[in-house]
């Protein structure tokens, strides 16, 4: 049993019994009087000869009869309760959120949810029967048991008394399988009529469960709702998304998205801060609408030119009831060097022999860019690497100089003098005319400040398709189109109608700049998934490089142990960690490689409290901690009643007439 009003218990029961002592020791003064005779005044001999105002307190049966109907008055005035008949039976679970709407620090009684709802969780326990099984575990995005059934209740409120917030979303789907189980155990145990022993289940939480599906044959749970009336919609300020973009006609840039979300509140303007390794490179005013039914977002795009490894930190200058979703943290790494296989008619051979002499023109200009590890084959080589399942596995751009590559290949191609896709054809050149470039798009990626007008080719040729639309002209010479652009099956193909070394243009800038472009281009796609950001809803899978060994570690917030994968190269391995539980900036231990977690999650940021939510196809009402116990006040009404006539007939048969 509990009190759920203590305090005004504490106060009756005092007032009650500072009446009652005053009773027993005050004294009147009273008047003197003669009487004929003094028999009849026996009893009150002391007060009649004492003269002091107090006398000795004297505890009679009657005060004790008094004194437990005052206390009986008092313990009702403090509302008591016990559990719910809908808690009780033979085995109970217990399920406390920790997801991160529960570190909101609106509990009632102060503090944070998570402080209030183990202060029930741990009354609920101790009003359960001592022959009821307490099982308790934690739930957010997984669910983990911290007690056996065995474990007794002193166990039981200790692993309360030690569970830790978490910044993870609340994600119910595990808990099915889970609770099913453990209940169906306790269906197991029978009573001493035969009967299987009942099971319950509680969820203690601040009733921001998403709608999924909890179904648990023959268990209704029943939802103990922490934090305040659902009425009171709190306000907070969080950053719900952030990611980085691709610019791709400025492969050098590199925007940031940013999404902001007001649950609750007027229309205001809130300052958010963006540094770049410490340094601010940007501060805005971010504007956001009045939230009514349902919260208001607004977003904010800005613009990076980070150069090697770098720690964006977004700030939102905000103080209110979450302080984890007011900033993020992203990390930026160093590109690995981008392998391009380059496909040329010499192959790999130091000395070419003289059927291909120009060998070096597309080579040289390759092998000099930034970044990138170039390897030399030739037909054969690439036909190799097809066929093994793995050839490619570490190749992110493959060059086709003046050399098929006879099935269509599976990673982004710029090709010289051969058909870049399937779905588009060459026309061969002719040889009694040259061509030049007539048109070209200056503003696109790959073409950007491209100078062409003196280039000369030997030959008129052309790219062709016979799909509409499936090639984008990024050139035009005499004919038709010589430079073009394919999106394959969301792999881009950059295609030249002609050899680099049937023209003037290798004597030019404006090729080395374009072969550069391109590069950059084509795989921009790549390095942008190298700049994903992590969330703590979903285990973490991260490159690692192969010296961290077979079992990796990630140091942070919380540490976390890995699982290797498998490779990627010899020098890249995947590596899995669990679902991390604090947001923070993490790195594998044994290397330089930095990842960073956030929250991202508008329904936890939105610090909604509701009262309903659907367990399987039924619709359950939260109750508060108030509604989850029965108020029992009117059992100590009654019995400060009973004790109030037993008084009565005491103090009649004392002083009954002889």
């Amino acid at each position: 049993m509990t009190l759920l009003a203590p305090a005004a218990a504490a106060i009756a029961g005092g007032l009650g019994l500072a009446g009652l002592l005053l009773l027993y020791v005050l004294k009147l003064r009273r008047r003197r009087l003669r009487v004929s005779s003094t028999m009849l005044w026996e009893q009150a001999v002391d007060d009649l000869t004492a003269n002091e105002p107090f006398r000795r307190l004297r505890t009679p049966l009657l005060f004790f009869l008094q004194l437990l109907m005052l206390a009986a008055l008092a313990i009702a005035i403090g509302r008591p309760a016990v559990p719910s008949a809908g808690i009780e039976g033979g085995r109970v679970l217990v399920l406390i959120d920790v997801s991160a709407s529960m570190s909101a620090r609106d509990g009632i009684g102060g503090g944070t949810r998570l402080d209030q709802a183990k202060r029930e969780a741990s009354e609920l326990i101790r009003d359960l029967p001592r022959s009821t099984a307490v099982q308790i575990a934690t739930v957010a995005a997984q669910t983990t048991m911290l007690t056996p059934a065995t474990a007794p209740r002193s166990a039981v409120l200790r692993a309360i008394d030690r569970i830790e917030p978490t910044d993870q979303p609340l994600r119910v789907e595990g808990v099915a399988e889970l609770a099913a189980g453990l209940l169906a155990m306790g269906n197991d145990e029978s009573e001493p009529d035969g009967q299987p022993a009942a099971s319950g289940l509680v969820m203690v939480t601040d009733g921001d469960v998403p709608a999924n599906e909890l179904s648990i044959s023959g268990v209704l749970p029943q939802v103990l709702r922490i934090g305040p009336e659902p009425g009171n919609r709190p306000e907070n300020l969080g950053i719900v998304a952030a990611s980085f973009g691709r610019d791709y006609n400025d492969p050098g840039a590199l925007p940031l998205f940013v999404r902001v979300q007001l649950s609750a509140g007027d229309a205001r303007d809130v300052a958010l801060t963006t540094r770049l390794d410490g340094r601010v490179v940007d501060r805005r005013t971010v504007t956001l609408a009045a939230s009514d039914e349902e919260p208001s977002t607004a977003t904010a795009t800005i613009d990076l030119r980070p150069g090697d490894a770098s720690t964006v930190t977004i700030e939102l200058a905000a103080s209110d009831v979450l302080p984890t979703d007011d900033s993020a943290q992203l990390v930026i790494p160093d590109r690995a060097p981008r392998q391009v296989l380059l496909v040329s008619p010499a192959g790999g051979a130091a000395d070419p022999s003289e059927d291909d002499p120009v060998h070096w023109v597309v080579r040289d200009v390759l092998a000099a860019l930034p970044d990138t590890e170039l390897t030399v084959t030739g037909p054969q080589g690439l036909t190799r690497r097809q066929a093994d399942p793995r050839g490619l596995g570490d190749t992110d751009l493959v060059v086709l100089d003046r050399v098929g590559s006879g099935a269509e290949v599976e990673r982004p191609t710029l090709s010289f003098a051969v058909p870049p896709s399937d779905r588009v054809g060459l026309e061969p050149p002719t040889e009694d005319a040259a061509d030049v470039f007539v048109s070209w798009q200056q503003g696109h990626a790959a073409m950007r400040g491209l100078s062409l007008e003196t280039v000369q080719i030997a030959g008129l040729s052309r790219l062709v398709s016979d799909t509409a639309g499936v090639l984008e002209t990024l050139a035009r010479g005499r004919r038709g189109p010589i430079i073009g652009l394919i999106e394959d099956g969301g792999v881009r193909r950059i295609g030249v109608a002609f050899a680099p070394a049937e023209s003037t243009w290798p004597l030019s800038p404006s090729f080395t700049l374009f072969v550069a472009q391109a590069v950059d281009f084509l795989l921009a796609p790549r390095d942008a998934a190298s700049l994903k950001s992590f969330t703590t809803r979903e285990p973490l899978e991260v490159l690692v490089p192969s010296a961290v060994g077979d079992a990796p570690r990630l140091e942070g917030p919380t540490p976390l142990a890995g699982r290797l994968l498998d490779g990627l190269g010899d020098e890249r391995l995947r590596a899995v960690f669990a679902i991390p539980q604090r947001v923070g900036l993490y790195s594998v231990v044994g290397s330089d490689v930095t990842v960073a977690v956030n929250l991202f999650d508008p329904n936890e940021s939105g610090v909604a409290v509701r009262d309903t939510f659907r367990l399987g196809r039924r619709e359950v009402s939260a109750l508060s901690p108030a509604e989850g116990r029965r108020e029992v006040w009117n059992w100590f009404v009654l019995l400060a009643l009973g004790l109030a006539v037993i008084e009565w007939l005491w103090y009649g048969w004392r002083h009954r007439v002889a």
